[in-house]
């Protein structure tokens, strides 16, 4: 983490100068966050004239990089200001002229401002420069991403000459986000290149049944985690039926960790085409962050009929390892197979537990139930259990501590659980 907007401004300099899209700079919704904080900071020190001319003539890279990133990760189904006044304290950017600051320091940095976008004059640029919004993923992986791999036409186009055909099949969905069209017609290379890894980590992910790592993939983290849930939403290939996904639950009384493995719907001709089974691997990672993976643990799934439906049994899992990576996988064996090329992998998922030293030091389960939630950046009103190291404090805005887990003894011992 850096220290200060000098510091972000030193850090962001040297990009400046080569790329297209400010989106081609690495940035993590964590450290717009950070960002956010400091021009908040900045705001409540000095005011909202002042700050804003202090982000204009000192930090005009960090302002424009915490725009665009609220574009990525703070955009949604069309309102975005509402997302940048929360974060900064700024209660009327327009008038405080930030989107003129914006196309300035565009125009500054020789970087395209857009201007043959029809529409919303600073927001559309804003949106170009960071490429898809996180909350546009799911639009964008169904009506771009999956066209390209299931028709056979499409399937041999590489990025350049997908677009225009991506455009062409956008045009007959006008529910679909804005961004998504307005990036692919004007990111040029950067969209093209932004599509063939998109394409490839699909393709891994069909392949292997794994979704590949952000370092992988060439892609950031945000990508990773929209697609784990565009798959999570969609039925598994061949089957017609929505697969449940596997659950991480906490107990917080005893206290310790289960992975729930989900009953899941079959078809009642795939029955007696071989064995189904639940595949889990523990990934622990070492100082340096780097993931050690574990062997395979196979555990077969009874089926049984229920009225006029046919389903697996549910399982459960005991953690005993502080897993930093679980991967899951709902697979079938044909029914003579024993090599691993006999086994289909019907979906996969792959989950976190214990944060790695570049995450969050923090989990969170939902109250009182113990089920684990994904975040990012902020959650839902309501009441949940967070679990994070002891020498750490919580500073939640408007939540209130209420209760105290239980202690934790042995790998978890310096971790502490309070409900929110």
């Amino acid at each position: 983490m850096r220290q200060s907007l000098q510091d972000w401004e030193k850090y962001f300099e040297p990009y400046f100068q080569r790329v297209h899209l400010l989106g081609e700079i690495p940035l993590s919704s964590l450290e717009c966050e950070e960002i956010g904080q400091f021009i908040q900071r900045l705001v409540l020190s000095k005011g909202q004239s002042e700050a804003t001319n202090l982000l204009k003539r000192r930090f005009p890279r960090s302002f424009c990089m915490f725009l665009v990133g609220m574009g990525l990760y703070g955009y949604n189904e069309g309102d975005y200001w509402s997302a940048v006044r929360e974060r900064t304290g700024i209660n009327s950017p327009h008038q405080l002229g930030w989107g003129e600051i914006f196309l300035a320091a565009l125009g500054e940095y020789r970087l395209p401002d857009f201007h043959e976008i029809q529409g919303h004059r600073f927001l559309a640029p804003i949106l170009a420069h960071g490429g898809i919004p996180e909350k546009s993923l799911g639009d964008y992986f169904q009506y771009v991403i999956q066209p390209w791999l299931n028709k056979p036409e499409l399937q041999g186009l590489n990025g350049k000459e997908y677009v225009p055909k991506a455009l062409e099949h956008l045009a007959s969905y006008p529910m679909v986000d804005k961004p998504i069209a307005r990036f692919l017609e004007y990111g040029i290379d950067a969209a093209c290149d932004f599509l063939e890894r998109c394409r490839l980590m699909a393709l891994a992910t069909q392949q292997t049944g794994e979704l590949p790592t952000p370092v992988e993939a060439g892609l950031p983290p945000y990508v990773l985690r929209g697609y784990r849930k565009f798959l999570d939403e969609i039925p598994a290939s061949g089957t017609g039926k929505r697969l449940r996904p596997p659950l991480l639950m906490l107990d917080p009384y005893t206290p310790g960790f289960t992975l729930e493995l989900p009953s899941q719907p079959l078809e009642a001709l795939k029955l007696g085409a071989g064995d189904y089974l639940w595949q889990v691997s523990l990934r622990l990672c070492d100082a340096e962050g780097k993931a050690k993976p574990l062997t395979w643990v196979d555990r077969r799934v009874p089926v049984h009929h229920q009225g006029y439906d046919v389903l697996t049994e549910g399982d459960s899992l005991p953690l005993d390892e502080p897993a930093h990576e679980i991967e899951v996988r709902f697979t079938r064996r044909t029914e003579t197979g024993s090599a691993p090329e006999d086994l289909e992998v019907l979906r996969a998922w792959r989950l976190h537990l214990q944060p790695t030293a570049d995450q969050p030091p923090l989990v969170i389960f939902r109250y009182p139930d113990g089920a684990a939630v994904r975040w990012n950046q902020s959650l839902a009103a309501g009441k949940y259990w967070l679990l994070l190291p002891r020498s750490v404090t919580v500073d939640a805005e408007g939540g209130e501590f209420f209760e105290q887990g239980s202690p934790f003894f042995g790998a978890w011992d310096d971790w502490a659980l309070q409900a929110w």
